[in-house]
């Protein structure tokens, strides 16, 4: 099987803080460029511990974009 890997960076984000207390939950948005993803492709996203050694990875899949809902009413600071 081949594998084609490309690294996107996020052109924005949202509530992207670099600690999470104990025992809580945080949920961040990042923005990245429009892209197409055809049918049958995935998007890998992982998220590494800094100075740790947990990684959350996680997959997206055309029919995932598709159900996607805009986000109209988003205020960001900046």
């Amino acid at each position: 099987t081949a594998i084609q890997e490309t690294i996107l960076q996020p052109l924005r984000a949202y509530n992207d803080l670099a600690v999470v207390a104990p025992k809580s939950e945080l949920r961040t948005i990042y923005a990245l460029e429009s892209f197409s993803l055809p049918e049958g492709k995935i998007l890998e996203i992982s998220l590494h511990e800094l100075n740790g050694g947990r990684t959350l990875t996680f997959t997206v899949d055309n029919k995932d974009l598709v159900r996607a809902r805009a986000i109209d009413d988003l205020e960001l600071r900046f």
